[in-house]
Parts: C-alpha cells; structure tokens; sequence
C-alpha cells in the first residue's frame, strides 16, 4: 500500500514512527535547528551561559593530516559567546569514552587554535571554552544502580 498523500510507500510510514532522538538521521535533524540545539545544550547545562547557538553542522568530519585519523562529530556547535559544543548520540558501548572524549576534545581545540581564534591574538587563553558531550543509551560506568541504591537509601 502507498502513503496517497507522498507516493510513499507504507512501511516507510512505520520505519519513521519507530525513530527515537537516538537514531543518528532524527538526531542530526534535530539538531541542526539551531534553537532546538541551544535548548537541549542549556538543558545539559543550565548552570553555564550558554549563549545563543551561531553555528551548528551536523555529521563534520576534522582531519589535521591525511595521515591522521580523523572523527565524525554528530554535532559540531559555536555559540555568539565562544563556546565550542561536540554533542554525540552513542548507542553502543565500545568501551571507549573516557579516551574518545579526550581526542574529540583535542581535535576540537586544534580546530579553534588552526582557524582563527589564536592566529589573531597569538593567546591561548582566548581559546573558546570546549564541551564534549556524548548522550548514551546505556550507562557507560555502571553507576546507575549504584545511584539509584544510595537515593533509595
């Protein structure tokens, strides 16, 4: 059977109700709406100024060299106040996140310092303010539980 209204057949119908904000096409669309990109990062954050969101580009790629291995950020976002946001969907645990952080973030730092913000200036302290946050579909330190023990006792 075809969707009348798009051409579109129905299954397509049923595979686009069973997305979630953890599918990376919904995420990246979402994402790319540059209000809904400040508020989920305000909500992530809401004891830091977040500012206004300026930039957002969904699925980037940064290599410095092309003998080097590069990433894919699922969100790459700046802010009108010089904050740099990487906010990635991670639905499976590769064990791997204390150490995919660190390089996200210097990957994102070596960006800020090559483009512009340290060419201009020459200091380092007028490097933006770097946040790398990774929305996981499982607890990838296994404290849930041990959270949830301590608040039921």
């Amino acid at each position: 059977m075809i969707n009348d209204n798009l051409n579109i057949p129905e299954h397509f119908d049923t595979l686009w109700e069973n997305l979630t904000l953890a599918d990376d096409f919904l995420f990246g669309k979402v994402m790319s709406d540059e209000e809904l990109c400040t508020e989920m990062i305000r909500r992530i954050f809401p004891n830091i100024e977040i500012g206004s969101i300026k930039f957002t580009q969904t699925q980037k790629t940064s290599r410095e060299t092309l003998d080097t291995r590069g990433v894919r950020f699922d969100v790459f976002a700046k802010t009108d106040n010089r904050k740099i946001f990487s906010v990635e969907i991670q639905t499976t645990d590769k064990k791997d996140l204390p150490k995919r952080t660190r390089v996200y973030h210097i990957i994102n730092g070596l960006d800020a310092l090559n483009k512009d913000t340290i060419k201009t200036s020459g200091k380092y302290n007028d490097l933006p303010d770097v946040f790398v946050v990774f929305i996981c579909t499982f607890d990838p330190f296994k404290q849930v539980a041990t959270c949830a023990k301590k608040i039921i006792n």
